[in-house]
């Protein structure tokens, strides 16, 4: 954790003052994502080796860390919370890469300082600044599914300490999808959005407005062997609002954010694949809000204090034609807690108190500490202990039929030991932790409806091993394993891979020139009744850069597999894709 009174070393595009920095990890950064031809979020994420990115059942993809998904993991974009205020989740697939500049994951729980939330780990993503020397980025990909996607980012001063950032993303799909029967469902995809950002910066000051809008529509790819029912999203419109203000009050450094995000969708369910009548719709209209203030002093040269509030509410009216379901979530959490660094030493530690209002549930107190010691600079020991929680999303508490409203919310206790030992040369890093979930949110089959299961332990380690980490030739492997355990018979959680590997060789022949294997292979998951098989998947990747142009061609699955992805659900199986890049000036 840099402190501003401590020496600080800047990575990437990263600002060194900033106010508060999260206990996440930096892992990709623009450079990494354009050399991968990496189109979104998600397909950056799946680089990851930590990190499962896996098709969600109303469409796009989503993100699983040991074990939690959904609302469980706190998606940030520049310190702002995005989840879906209905789903919990948010489509991944939907942020252009052309936007962003630093990719960080901590696969431990949020802190009370971020807010409510995030018991199952945290995505920040860090957007490009829109204060800086003028320049415009364009993309283009295309590939073999079919689907071609442009993205366009720019930004340009406008007065002294004033700037703009502008960016499009426009994407047309045509896949086709193999159903029982001699038709085939056909996808006409289209997506399309835009954002701005208004940055102006005035010594310690720094205001931001940021928008965002989305319009697309795409069919949910349909199971190929037993199609019961086919889910076109005909019409999803989004739209987030959002400013931020940093100052220096003294010797007080303070952030204050406000945010707005609204959600549109209409969704149709086919039981004929030609498409032709609608057995039923969903009519989705959700929004969310909210506020947030954090104060940072330093109080000698090595230490800091941290105090935030935020305050998050979000409300969702659903009509499926036959009923019509509504209701309103707000939560809010105060936090307060230090931080302490030195050449050998790192203390992180917060305390806060998660208050729903108007839910009738209880105030829940929770915490992280984070102790950090490299005695020598080849060793590094990192002891972590957190307990975070949860309130249950829209769709768990109010839909109609499945919603429960007497539902309570989930407590997560965390512990971990990670080590990390070696240099650039040779680098090993190993992790053991510990996740007790009590109230887990999930289906009962008996009553169809959403419960809060009485507890489920968690534990597993992960290994990963980096050779020549930034030299000519690199190579790394990781192996991840994960166990659940919970009274009662069967498998507890669903879509829980056991094993995950990844082994991956990067060949850096030429200054200009990338070349990368990557072979993931994932265990077998249980999706409700079914189990998927384990499965293995090959990528190579190769991209040249020459001046302001760079070219990068990615193939996935080189063997073609075409593995689950759900049940009945294959995957697209081998797929080839370029994307072009020019920058100017």
């Amino acid at each position: 954790m840099a402190l501003a009174a401590a020496e600080t070393i800047e990575i990437w595009d990263e600002r060194p003052d900033k106010p508060y920095d999260r206990d996440t990890r930096a892992r990709l950064d623009e450079r990494d994502l354009r050399a991968r031809a990496i189109p979104d979020v998600a397909t950056a994420l799946a680089l990851l080796p930590d990190v499962v990115i896996r098709a969600a059942g109303r469409g796009g993809r989503q993100i699983d860390i040991r074990g939690a998904r959904r609302s469980a993991v706190k998606l940030l974009v520049d310190g702002v919370a995005i989840d879906d205020p209905y789903f919990g989740n948010f489509d991944l697939v939907s942020i252009p890469a052309t936007d962003l500049a630093q990719v960080r994951v901590s696969t431990a729980p949020a802190s009370p300082i971020d807010g409510a939330g995030g018991p199952g780990g945290v995505v920040e993503l860090h957007t490009r600044d829109a204060v800086g020397d003028a320049e415009l980025l364009a993309q283009v990909a295309g590939d073999s599914l079919p689907a071609a996607t442009l993205a366009v980012t720019g930004r340009h001063g406008l007065a002294r300490g004033v700037a703009v950032r502008a960016s499009a993303t426009a994407t047309l799909g045509a896949e086709t999808f193999e159903v029982p029967g001699p038709v085939e469902v056909g996808e006409a995809r289209r997506s399309a959005s835009a954002a701005v950002r208004l940055e102006h910066r005035a010594g310690a000051r720094r205001a931001v407005v940021d928008g965002f809008g989305l319009v697309r529509s795409y069919v949910v790819p349909p199971n190929e062997e037993d199609t019961a029912e086919i889910t076109v999203i005909e019409r999803e419109v989004s739209g987030r609002a959002s400013g931020q203000l940093e100052e220096r009050l003294g010797r007080w450094q303070v952030l204050a954010n406000a945010y707005a995000h609204g959600t549109t969708r209409l969704s149709r369910f086919y039981l004929d694949p030609t498409l032709a009548t609608p057995e039923a719709k969903e009519d989705l209209r959700a929004n969310r809000a909210g506020a947030g203030a954090l104060a940072t002093r330093g109080l000698g040269p090595r230490t800091r204090a941290v105090a935030a509030l935020h305050l998050d509410t979000e409300a969702a009216r659903v009509d499926d034609g036959l009923t019509l379901s509504r209701g309103r979530s707000t939560v809010a959490e105060l936090a307060a807690g230090g931080q302490l660094a030195t050449a050998r030493l790192r203390v992180d530690a917060a305390l806060g108190l998660a208050v729903p209002l108007g839910l009738g549930a209880p105030v829940t107190p929770e915490g992280k500490l984070v102790l950090e010691l490299a005695p020598v600079p080849t060793v590094t020991l990192t002891a972590t202990v957190a307990r975070k929680g949860r309130l249950p999303t829209l769709r768990e508490r109010y839909r109609a039929r499945t919603g429960n409203t007497a539902l309570g919310g989930e407590t997560n206790d965390f512990g971990e030991v990670r080590v990390r030992l070696g240099d650039a040369r040779v680098e090993v890093t190993s992790a053991a932790w510990l996740r007790l979930t009590d109230g887990l949110i999930k289906n009962d089959p008996a009553t169809m409806q959403f419960a809060n299961r009485d507890a489920i332990d968690l534990y597993g380690v992960d290994l990963e091993v980096v050779i020549g980490r930034g030299r000519a030739v690199e190579g790394a492997v990781s192996y991840g394993y994960v166990e659940a355990s919970a009274d009662g018979a069967g498998e507890p959680l669903d879509f829980l891979a056991r094993h995950r590997g990844q082994l991956r060789l990067t060949g850096r022949p030429r200054p200009w020139l990338l070349l990368e294997a990557r072979e993931q292979v994932v265990g077998q998951r249980l999706d409700r009744a079914t189990w998927l098989p384990a499965y293995s998947a090959l990528g190579l990747t190769a991209s040249a850069t020459r001046g302001p142009w760079q070219v990068a061609a990615r193939l996935d699955d080189l063997l073609d597999d075409r593995f689950w992805v759900r049940a009945g659900v294959p995957s697209s199986g081998r797929t080839a894709a370029i994307t072009v890049t020019r920058r100017w000036p």
